[in-house]
């Protein structure tokens, strides 16, 4: 309870503070009768040492190192009515509903752009701070007003290019399957047990691209899925951007462009496999691995296709999802043989134990017991949001999505292009598809929401498309 009435009390005073600079800053319809675009980024790297998230409690990863900065993104779109949307993404492990609000109400006070037309996407790399950290959040929302002000002043009339990228090995579905027919994960479950042979699905190695041709400097955006966790670990202390850092930096320096990434729908998806012949020779090392990425989005930058830019389209709204409560009865029983446990040893006593699921931490039981305890109700409101402007749209989703639902979206959506942005504006933790339910997982074991809810998700997304495609 302190906590969260220090993370209010620092909302409260940074949004007062912005108040007074309301007249000041850029207005959206300063770019009114042209479709223009524009780019902003501010550093929010805390000082070391600050607690870490990604692998279990923040309270007991204390960073040492800074292995490379964090940072916010923000990209402004404006069309030819004087619409403006603010897209931003931040090296931060998820969203959360408050720090959003927070945000886009000091945004909105500082620059004039309506609060439901601001959008926070974290790239979800596992060495950085909680988003909630009173100190994280502070540097994002003075760091986002900034950013915002930038973007906004940057704004140039802009042409709009896009294009898909096939990659290889650069991202895996993390689920195996063994020999003996059994279901295991990165994270879970007895490798011993039986030979690994193979995927339970294919992943989604598309790579989606946006650039925006301007007369001055680029702004490329790049929608990719996969787990950023290659420089992190339970017993990793670098604040760190991942293989997204190292990505950034060779776009910025060869094609002298701004970028942006935004994680797609890899909920299920890591950047290494556990079939060792898949990986990316030394891929390990994420520099390497980031820049492999770059380089498939060099290669095919001026191959992408024109398409129409158009008027700027926003839905919010807030869907209701089922909470997991009874159906979770069998499993707390459980939890005392993996209470002490971070990683896979944990999940093999649970095997043994004849337990079908594979918990593998300290957090996923106490999100467990918390869950069916009732601690959230029957429901919970998943705020969902869809972004267009002209051909392109993006799919703004809370929480973390499975690829086979991120293609759904992607393949079903009526626009030329749809980007899938995930832990966005609000949520930690999974939603995963029917499937993930039948094969026991992790990602299961740490759901709030009960079985059907991703692919209902989905249909409220692809609804939602329809309707600013119509519009």
């Amino acid at each position: 309870m302190m906590k969260k009435t220090i993370v209010a009390l620092l909302c409260m005073a940074f949004v007062l503070m912005c108040v007074g600079c309301r007249e000041e800053a850029p207005q959206a319809t300063e770019a009114q009768g042209e479709f223009t675009v524009g780019y902003g980024r501010a550093n929010v790297t805390p000082k070391v040492p600050v607690g870490l998230t990604g692998f279990g409690n923040a309270s007991t990863r204390i960073s040492d190192n800074l292995l490379s900065y964090l940072y916010l993104t923000c990209l402004a779109v404006t069309d030819a009515d004087g619409n403006t949307v603010l897209l931003y993404g931040v090296d931060a492990t998820s969203s959360d509903g408050d720090v959003t609000m927070a945000l886009r109400s000091a945004v909105e006070k500082a620059t004039g752009i309506p609060g439901e037309n601001i959008m926070i996407s974290a790239t979800h790399t596992h060495s950085a701070p909680e988003i909630t950290n009173p100190v994280f959040q502070s540097l994002l929302l003075t760091g986002a007003v900034e950013a915002a002000q930038t973007a906004l002043e940057d704004r140039a009339p802009a042409t709009v290019y896009v294009g898909t990228v096939m990659t290889e090995k650069l991202n895996f579905v993390r689920h195996y399957i063994q020999e003996n027919g059994a279901y295991v994960g990165n994270n879970f479950g007895d490798y011993s047990v039986s030979p690994i042979v193979g995927h339970t699905t294919k992943a989604d190695g598309e790579m989606q691209l946006i650039r925006f041709d301007r007369e001055e400097k680029d702004i490329i955006l790049m929608n990719f899925q996969a787990h950023p966790t290659m420089t992190g670990g339970a017993s990793k202390y670098d604040i760190s951007a991942d293989f997204i850092g190292a990505c950034r930096e060779k776009m910025e320096k060869e094609l002298d462009c701004s970028f942006l990434y935004f994680t797609g729908a890899g909920g299920n998806l890591n950047t290494t496999s556990k079939i060792p012949e898949e990986n990316l020779a030394e891929s390990v090392d994420y520099k390497l691995h980031g820049h492999t990425l770059a380089q498939y989005a060099i290669d095919n930058i001026h191959s992408l296709t024109q398409v129409d830019s158009g008027r700027v389209q926003v839905i919010n709204r807030d869907y209701q999802g089922k909470c997991s409560h009874d159906e979770d009865g069998d499993l707390i029983q459980y939890v005392p043989l993996v209470n002490n446990a971070y990683n896979s040893g944990g999940a093999a006593a649970a095997q043994r134990a004849g337990q079908p699921y594979g918990i593998n931490s300290v957090y996923h039981a106490r999100a467990i017991t918390r869950r069916a305890g009732g601690t959230y109700g029957e429901y919970l409101d998943i705020p969902i949001s869809t972004v267009a402007f002209g051909d392109v749209a993006f799919v703004v989703a809370p929480y973390e999505m499975f690829d086979v639902n991120g293609m759904t979206i992607k393949e079903d959506s009526p626009y030329e292009m749809t980007f899938v942005l995930t832990t966005a504006n609000d949520g930690f933790s999974y939603i995963a598809p029917e499937y993930a339910f039948d094969h026991g997982c992790y990602e299961v074991d740490m759901r709030y929401f009960v079985r059907g809810t991703a692919e209902a998700l989905v249909d409220a997304y692809l609804e939602m498309l329809n309707t600013m495609k119509q519009s």
